[in-house]
């Protein structure tokens, strides 16, 4: 019988896939709903926030990167995670004409960039620890 590092509990991975079935129609219902525009208030407040968090994000991943720990991969997947959802609402809020392709050309040449070098370096970071695990089994 092989050895088990982790252990998911199966209430979990029902959990997620309970997730997924309720976000799918929800999703399309708000597609389908919601208007095309919408004026928001704290629309400065709501951006700095999210750029701020993202820095501090970045930051407890320095931190971690720099002691060489494999928890580095928590925060460095949530800071590449928030740079495509940045990308994301940049491009989609972003006025049209010379706004608009300033955020496509950010998005598609510095943060989708960033965000794969960091996933990257997340899958390498993982995929090292597991391979030293599997040496230390045999």
């Amino acid at each position: 019988m092989e050895k088990r590092y982790f252990v998911l509990p199966r209430w979990v991975t029902a959990l997620y896939i309970l997730s997924a079935a309720v976000l799918i129609p929800w999703t399309y219902y708000l597609a389908k709903n919601l208007p095309q525009y919408h004026l928001a208030q704290h629309w400065d407040l709501a951006w700095a926030g999210f750029d701020a968090t993202m820095i501090i994000v970045l930051l407890v991943t320095v931190v971690l990167a720099v002691r060489r720990t494999i928890w580095l991969t928590v925060p460095a997947t949530i800071f590449a995670t928030m740079l495509v959802i940045d990308a994301w609402f940049d491009v989609l809020t972003s006025r049209p004409g010379h706004p608009q392709k300033d955020a496509i050309l950010f998005a598609v040449f510095v943060e989708l960039p960033i965000a794969v070098l960091t996933y990257t370096v997340v899958y390498r970071t993982i995929n090292h620890l597991h391979k030293r695990l599997q040496k230390i089994k045999k």
